[in-house]
């Protein structure tokens, strides 16, 4: 075994040596304009539409006349609402157009050429490139459900990253009341907090934003956000659409920080600040006008503790942040790692390390993923403001559409569809012909399986494609789905093609998974939200230039919850009559959780073939088969000790000190053993190396070893117990 290891500012012994890879970021951010007209429209366009809405209720009041007159008037205001939509749909179009054509430079680039641009730090952090990126999961060479390499660098960069590390509040002497009594509330809407319950919020943007045109911009598409999703209309506060019986407006301007007062706190002005140039970013506008609509973290509801670990001794101020406060609350949505109030995963470190973490790690990449209000963020704001009252009738009797698979009533009164899904009740995928059946309906007990297109007849499959299959078992039950097969294509450590799973909530972003799969990988649907369904979806059209591989099978079934937090580490999880599992084990692994290895020879990992070790599931960052020397001086090695491939640990920004990186053996069965390897530790910053046998250290080595390879060699067996080791 070979290891090459370097390390920047490292802690405790127990912190593993690792490698720092330079990346040199330039970063593109196209220009923002704003148009007068643009402005003007949408003043019109909220008129007609509050014009409309008043017509209609008061036609329902008396529906008995009918007057020709009326339905005139009617028929008016909707011809010109469509026109002015329309205008402002062609004017978006040419501005996107407009932006795509100077961020490139010429002609668009394809996917695969943009992709590996985000990999190289040459796009918008802010991109939903770099949201595409970073949810990826990996399989290439010895990574197994690994980020592509570098991207948690760049994804760093992110205004919401920066909006959440430099967001605070501003609190009224009732609101800290409540929160230093955990006082009760609906969702992350405070018991205390007074809404703005005409549902019309004045504003006016200070001159210290309004003087920037591309400032302005920011702000104009977060509040069409509102207007599109939610009943909330943000209204100029001297314009004639400010109709609000009550005197309080909202001023947008720049001041130190990113915060907000939380929900409509005064009598007259209230203000939003957004310290330019990094508060103004869509997330972020969007987060501190939620905290002024009334609503809070995402953090601090009260089951975060289902959904999150809170590592107080990384987080500034420890328990006493009040931005990390945990309240009793009223949960009627899911917990949602991908709302706009979820803090990224490092936000108010006071080392660099993480200020949570998530109990399912393979969804990390939702926590900064937000670029204004999310599918479950408007939900919340539908239930909290009971948009969808006027949908009723006047008389509160009329039944609301009954949307299907998870969607749910918009202010328009229509369905609200996760991504994916279509039609007047979200009934309908979203799927190309070639995909197959997209609706599989299971009963107890049953499975079917799926195949990616032409992989029965040994693959490729056609690119350009996108499917969705959306899977369905009955109320109680559990959708079960298993990767038997997988060959996506990759380049460079990034998906071209890849499945998207959304597994954990219905209307979340699911990782995206691609690669060469060696063996069986389960999922389960969460707890949470409508566990009786799951959404895939492949996609082959966004890079369709790239080549295609053989393709995916998988086998969807009807699961209880025995198999629920995927015990089975080496094996195939089956759920059992009686609530629990059964594991059915890799070839050579036994063991209930399939975690004991049964081979009695040699354990050979060169490197250069597939290694019984693995990346700890546990790990944040992981170990990384390399060929070739490092990429900064005065640190090593040049080459492997023999052959073309070493392992190594990065541990450059945003990795920080103290930080551990792990790779362990499964179990083995008790008995005189050997550890040999061979390591590398060249560098004036080293860490420390250690092995360790069932959690405790047997072998250590710290700081700069010289620029050679040596070699370590000691016994690690055990007389009546099993065992693994771990490096």
């Amino acid at each position: 075994m070979e290891a090459s290891f370097r390390a920047r500012k490292m802690g405790p012994v127990n912190s593993l040596p690792f490698l720092a890879l330079l990346v040199i970021l330039a970063v593109v951010v196209p220009a923002l304009t704003q148009e007068v007209g643009v402005i003007g429209r949408r003043k019109d366009m909220l008129k007609l539409d509050e014009l409309r809405n008043q017509h209609v209720v008061q036609r329902s009041a008396t529906s008995e006349i009918e007057d020709e007159e009326e339905e005139i008037d009617l028929n008016l205001m909707a011809r010109m609402l469509r026109k002015l939509k329309q205008e402002e749909d062609e004017d978006e179009d040419e501005d996107q157009a407009s932006d795509s054509a100077k961020a490139t430079k010429g002609p668009a680039v394809d996917g695969e050429k943009l992709i590996q641009e985000a990999l190289k730090g040459n796009v918008d952090p802010n991109s939903e490139v770099v949201n595409l990126v970073e949810s990826m999961l990996v399989d290439e060479n010895f990574k197994h459900n690994q980020q592509p390499s570098g991207i948690e660098k760049i994804a760093a960069k992110k205004g919401k990253v920066y909006g959440d590390t430099h967001d605070t509040h501003r609190w009224t002497k009732e609101q800290l009341e409540e929160l230093n009594n955990n006082g009760g509330r609906k969702r992350n809407f405070p018991r205390s907090v007074t809404l703005w319950d005409e549902k019309i919020i004045p504003y006016t943007i200070a001159d210290s934003l309004a003087n920037y045109p591309r400032y302005v911009d920011v702000i104009n598409k977060a509040i069409k956000q509102f207007d599109d999703y939610t009943c909330l209309k943000w209204v100029p506060r001297d314009s004639a659409f400010n109709t609000a019986s009550y005197k309080t407006y909202i001023e947008f301007f720049s001041e130190s920080g990113c915060w907000s007062y939380v929900g409509r706190v005064f009598n007259d002005k209230q203000q939003i600040s957004l310290q330019a140039p990094f508060c103004v970013t869509l997330s972020t506008t969007v987060h501190e006008m939620a905290h002024a609509i009334g609503q809070l973290h995402e953090q601090s509801r009260g089951d975060r503790d289902d959904h999150v670990i809170m590592k107080w001794d990384n987080i500034q101020g420890g328990r006493d942040n009040i931005n990390m406060a945990k309240d009793d609350t009223h949960d009627y949505n899911p917990y949602d790692y991908e709302s706009v109030l979820q803090y990224s995963l490092t936000s108010f470190s006071k080392n660099g390390g993480p200020s949570m973490e998530f109990t399912d790690p393979r969804l990390n990449f939702l926590a900064d993923s937000a670029t204004g209000l999310m599918f479950y963020d408007i939900q919340d704001i539908t239930d909290a403001y009971d948009c969808t009252a006027p949908c009723k009738g006047p008389n509160k009797d009329q039944p609301l559409k009954q949307c299907q698979n998870g969607g749910f009533v918009l202010h328009t009164c229509d369905c609200h569809c996760p991504e994916g899904l279509t039609g007047t009740l979200c009934e309908t995928v979203v799927t190309d012909p070639v995909c197959g059946q997209g609706i599989i309906d299971l009963g107890d007990g049953e499975s079917r399986d799926i195949t990616s297109p032409y992989f029965d007849f040994g693959g490729p499959y056609p690119t350009g494609k996108k499917c969705v299959w959306l899977i369905k078992v009955p109320a109680g039950k559990h959708v079960g789905m298993t990767i038997n097969e997988m060959d996506l294509t990759t380049t460079n450590g990034a998906c071209d093609h890849w499945l998207e799973i959304q597994y954990n909530l219905i209307g979340q972003t699911g990782p995206r998974r691609c690669g060469k799969l060696t063996a069986p990988e389960q999922y389960i649907t969460s707890q949470y939200g409508n566990p009786e369904m799951m959404l895939l979806k492949f996609d082959s059209a966004f890079a369709s230039t790239a080549s295609a591989g053989k393709g995916f099978s998988l086998t969807v079934s009807t699961r209880g919850t025995g198999c629920l937090g995927a015990p089975c580490l080496r094996g195939v999880c089956s759920d059992t009559q009686d609530g629990g599992y059964l594991c059915t084990c890799e070839k050579g692994f036994t063991g209930r959780n399939c975690d004991l290895y049964l081979g009695t020879g040699d354990i050979l990992c060169d490197f250069e073939n597939a290694c019984l070790f693995r990346n700890s599931p546990s790990n944040k960052y992981t170990w990384t088969r390399h060929t070739g020397p490092t990429s900064s001086t005065g640190t090593g090695p040049r080459s492997a000790k023999s052959g073309s491939y070493y392992l190594y640990a990065e541990s450059s920004s945003p990795v920080s000190t103290g930080t551990t990186f792990h790779y362990v053996s499964p179990y083995i069965k008790a008995g005189h053993r050997c550890l040999t390897f061979w390591y590398h530790m060249y560098g004036s910053d080293m860490g420390s190396l250690n092995v360790l046998r069932n959690g405790s250290q047997v072998w250590t080595r710290s700081g700069d070893q010289g620029d050679s390879w040596h070699r370590a060699d000691f016994p690690v067996g055990t007389a009546g117990l099993k065992y693994n080791v771990g490096l």
